[in-house]
């Protein structure tokens, strides 16, 4: 199975974690978690990732907003040394997600972010566990058009890209529903951090309904970067530093990617044996014919020929799609934790309820 390349967008207004679950998640990888790895191909990116982690974890000091100009990541996600997946990641400031293209005020950002969504093969909908936390305090309840997750305007711009996507006659982007700061949880609706993570998770339906549209697969992911609590941090202190699941939205997007080429695979294998079926069935009669004499020892051999590149190709189709059904069974098992939503269905532990 060769190393496909995936781009990744993140969606979220300002402060709502997404430069920071970035920091997170590629720390965490790049150390190795579960035998996954995460590296930056250009050495000088990984060092100012790493230099910006080095001050969190030594001073407490969270990583600066991100400019207006994005900045562009090209990450490999690995298996051992094994490269699994090339990632083309940009992050862009909160503002280029809710501002508008064509104000006078408007940056370049908020026209690129646009045209990237139309490329990506994966968004994150990053959703601030604080403002969570108060949607689970009010009950949860469904058509939340206003607040400061701005969930409508982003579900606009994904159903706008799923749309886009599929009339080009290209895969729906999966989605990653990022429930960021979830230390917060607790404190916020005086319930259980893991109570409140399962109840948000219940009715998530009612604040992000495009998560649950047909066509479109998701998981929701909760993640933390430490136990900082409620505040408006500039610092924390690195002893509360406790990351988790920073590391499986990537592996979900390598999940779906997997499952896509699964599928284009399975169409060519079909496509190829019919083809081989066709020749096989070509051959058949040019040898019970009763003509004779060169032209038709000549098709003859172009035929045989061209079954054995038919029958090769099915063989290596099909070496393909049995390693990539193996790494689609590893990667589940790091995910069965986890909700995954495909066509409105939720799946846990690989399967439909």
């Amino acid at each position: 199975m060769g190393v496909s390349k995936i781009t990744v967008t993140m969606l979220g207004p300002s402060h709502s974690g997404k430069t920071t679950f970035m920091y997170g998640m590629y720390a965490t990888l790049s150390a190795g978690i579960e035998g996954y790895f995460l590296n930056a191909k250009d050495p000088d990116k990984d060092l100012d990732l790493m230099d910006n982690w080095d001050l969190l974890c030594d001073e407490g000091q969270l990583p600066p907003p991100t400019a207006d100009v994005p900045i562009s990541y090209e990450f490999v996600f690995k298996h051992g040394v094994r490269s699994l997946v090339d990632i083309d990641w940009m992050d862009f400031r909160g503002g280029a997600t809710v501002e508008r293209a064509g104000a006078p005020e408007s940056l370049s950002d908020v026209v690129k972010l646009r045209e990237r969504l139309k490329e990506s093969d994966s968004i994150y909908l990053v959703l601030d566990g604080r403002y969570v936390g108060e949607w689970i305090k009010d009950g949860a309840p469904a058509t939340v058009t206003r607040g400061p997750m701005k969930v409508s305007h982003l579900s606009n711009h994904i159903s706008r890209t799923v749309e886009e996507r599929i009339n080009a006659g290209l895969p729906a982007p999966s989605l990653v529903v990022l429930i960021t700061k979830i230390d917060v949880l607790a404190e916020i609706t005086g319930m259980p951090k893991k109570d409140a993570i399962f109840r948000a998770m219940d009715n998530l339906q009612n604040l992000v309904p495009i998560a649950f549209s047909e066509g479109v697969t998701t998981l929701i992911c909760p993640v933390q970067l430490g136990d900082f609590g409620i505040g408006d941090h500039r610092k924390v202190d690195p002893a509360k530093l406790d990351v988790r699941y920073m590391h499986k939205p990537i592996i979900f997007s390598l999940l779906y990617d997997i499952n896509c080429r699964i599928a284009r695979d399975s169409r060519r294998l079909e496509e190829l044996r019919a083809r081989g079926q066709a020749t096989e069935g070509e051959l058949e009669q040019l040898r019970a014919g009763f003509w004779n004499g060169f032209f038709k020892r000549s098709q003859i051999a172009e035929r045989i020929d061209g079954l054995g590149g038919i029958r090769a190709a099915v063989e290596e189709v099909s070496q393909e799609l049995e390693t990539a059904r193996t790494r689609v069974d590893q990667l589940w098992k790091e995910l069965n934790t986890l909700r995954i939503v495909e066509d409105g269905k939720i799946r846990e532990n690989g399967k439909s309820r």
